[in-house]
């Protein structure tokens, strides 16, 4: 490449992200902010939706791996030790990031529709694409994975799309952890954040406010199996306007946020939580594949058999916390058909 064409390359780049930048008009929405330093590093510091999430019971079942056999085979012990700790990780990355995924090329419900005009209708599936933009990536450390995304598309958008999806997949993963034996507990937060810019050996870094307050949350606040959410990811969900500075691409969006909140709820604590076995989320599973049949009374009876194995342990801190999992599971089992007494 001659110097004109990397000169022309370069002004290219800038130009590109001096419009991303520029997106959108709204002066109250969180736009991105170029931000370059005197060693002329660059960072894109933004809004994010952030979710931790971290498999509990993981330590316990890696100290049960198995020597390995000398004669260099494998063995059933190290098959089953592999699985309930490796594999169920892995599954639970691709169960998330599936169920984000797909919830996002979800079509909107007969409630969300009535809401618009006929012409609406029409201008919603027009432009359905650009409001449901995402980009989400995932780091894993451990046991622990953050899952994040911009809130705000390349068009300017802040379309809380990004965190409806970030709710519904966290909602699924802990459901289906719970079901299989594997629970789980996590936070989401809506805050800035960067991406440090990784290597050709290492890959890029998530960091900022939204990480720290998200990790405070999951370790210091969630405790038992569920998934809390900060105070300004509550505030997002329940926002009434200032998505766009498009005035169809708002009026669309406004119309379509009404329903944010309804995979939420109030817990004991006054914390608002993911509401994995309400009537909504119940609504969405009973649409799925048959082998997702029942999730919600495997759950139940792991939440139950794990009270009392700790109970009987004498284990009075998890005892309580698998107690207060099932003070929130109890007001909900008619709505899974399940019967409390069974």
């Amino acid at each position: 490449m001659g110097r004109r064409d990397g000169a022309a390359a370069e002004d290219n780049e800038i130009a590109s992200k001096q419009q991303m930048m520029t997106a959108g008009n709204d002066p109250d929405k969180a736009r991105p902010i170029l931000v370059t330093l005197e060693n002329n590093r660059e960072y894109v510091v933004q809004s994010y939706v952030v979710c931790i999430v971290d498999l509990l019971n993981q330590s316990e079942r890696l100290q049960k791996w198995p020597a390995l056999p000398r004669d260099g085979r494998s063995t059933p012990e190290l098959v089953e030790a592999v699985d309930e700790t490796a594999d169920t990780v892995r599954d639970f990355r691709e169960l998330f990031e599936g169920f984000f995924e797909g919830y996002g090329k979800r079509k909107m419900t007969d409630e969300e529709l009535g809401q618009l005009a006929p012409e609406k209708r029409r201008e919603f599936l027009r432009i359905r694409e650009r409001i449901r933009e995402a980009d989400l990536k995932t780091r894993q450390f451990s046991d622990t994975f953050v899952f994040y995304a911009p809130d705000v598309n390349s068009h300017g958008d802040q379309t809380g799309d990004v965190l409806d999806r970030m709710v519904g997949a966290a909602a699924f993963g802990l459901l289906t952890g719970l079901a299989e034996g594997n629970p789980s507990r996590g936070a989401i937060t809506v805050d800035d954040g960067t991406v440090i810019e990784g290597t050709e050996n290492e890959p890029s870094n998530f960091y900022g406010p939204a990480l720290v307050m998200a990790h405070e949350m999951e370790s210091k606040i969630a405790e038992y199996p569920r998934v809390v959410l900060s105070r300004e990811a509550v505030e997002f969900a329940n926002r009434k306007g200032g998505f766009s500075g498009d005035a169809e691409v708002e009026r669309l969006l406004v119309a379509v946020h009404r329903s944010q909140s309804s995979l939420l709820c109030t817990d004991a604590d006054g914390m608002t939580i993911v509401d994995f076995m309400g009537e909504i989320f119940q609504s969405i599973v009973s649409t799925m594949a048959p082998e997702y049949a029942g999730l919600g009374s495997r759950a139940y009876d792991f939440a139950r058999s794990e009270a009392a194995r700790f109970e009987q342990e004498g284990n009075v801190k998890l005892s309580r916390r698998y107690h207060q999992l099932l003070h929130y599971m109890r007001p909900r089992l008619s709505i899974w058909g399940i019967d409390p007494n069974a």
